[in-house]
Formats: structure tokens, sequence, C-alpha cells
């Protein structure tokens, strides 16, 4: 495996001790799709990045991924016109999650997402939508629909216990933390 130093190959890895780089087990959280081979290596590169710069960035991370030598450098579309469509893509997606509705519960204005993004499987009159990233349903209808509104829940408790485990090492949270190992 090879080692990365960094834009200039003769840079070293910032004081970052080989013994405790070569300790560190790195994993991909769940919904990432990072070949098992390779999450060491872009775990190493990414903290040597932060080292090198004293924090981390989107504009960093990019710049230093640019080389085709770069450990990271695969993860990226270099192809601009597809990775053109793949951003506008991002952006309809950030549209649909960024519009909420405001909604009267127990006589308060309540706002809420107008639409979910939702894994589908049947959808009105059992049609079959095979989707790899889920619909966008309106709020309305998940709500209202027995197995849209399982599976929103489903997700719901899933991120409660994603964030629970982000945050294990806040012990302030803990009685948080107790209601949502409840669930």
């Amino acid at each position: 495996m090879r080692e990365w130093k960094g834009r200039d190959q003769g840079s070293s890895t910032a004081g970052m001790s080989h013994l405790a780089e070569a300790a560190k087990i790195y994993k991909v959280r769940q919904g990432f799709h990072i070949k098992k081979d390779r999450v060491q290596e872009y775990g190493r590169f990414l903290d040597q990045l932060s080292e090198k710069y004293k924090q981390l960035t989107a504009e960093i991370t990019l710049k230093e991924s640019t080389p085709k030598t770069a450990p990271t450098h695969e993860w990226f579309q270099w192809d601009n016109s597809l990775a053109a469509k793949e951003y506008r893509l991002t952006q309809a997606r950030s549209l649909m999650r960024a519009i909420i509705v405001v909604q009267m519960i127990n006589g308060e204005e309540v706002e809420a997402r107008q639409f979910y993004n939702v894994s589908v499987r049947e959808i009105e009159d059992g049609d079959s939508i095979p989707t790899e990233n889920g619909l966008y349903i309106s709020s309305g209808k998940v709500l209202s629909d027995t197995e849209l509104r399982s599976r929103l829940l489903e997700r719901a408790r899933l991120e409660a216990l994603a964030w629970r485990r982000r945050y294990a090492q806040l012990t302030e949270l803990s009685k948080v933390f107790e209601i949502i190992d409840s669930l």
C-alpha cells in the first residue's frame, strides 16, 4: 500500500506517529459505499491532510485528491459532464429537502418537511417502483399511509440511534441516550 505524503511528496505526516497511525482502525459509516479494501487508506490520507493543514475542508480534500497518485482520486467523478449532472441531482435533492410546510397541530404552528425521502417498493395499486435513492413523497401522503408512515418511523429510530453513536463520547447526554436506547 502506497503512502501519501501530501502534494509535495517530500513532506512528512506532520508529526503523526506511525505507530498510532497503524493502530487506528477505520470503518465506513452505514449508507456510504466505499470498498472495504480502500477504507484504511482513505482514513489515513484524510488524517494526514488534517494534520498537514491543521483542519480539513472539502476544498482541501478535493485539491489534494486531484493528483492521480492520491489515494482518494478514484473517489471523485473527474468526467465533468457526468459530474455536472450528479451535482444538479444533488441540488434537486437539496431543494426537495429544503421546503417545509407550516401545519396547525393541537392549536400550534409546527414546521415540518414537505417531502420525505422514502424507500418505496410499492406505491398506489401495488405498482413496484425500483429506486436507488428512494422517492420524495409529500408529508401528507407519508403520514396518512400506514406502510409509508411505518417506514418513516423506522428511519427516525435508526437516525436517532446513529445520532446516539455519533455523540456517544458526550457523557452529558446520557439521559438522552437512555431514551434513545429504549426505542
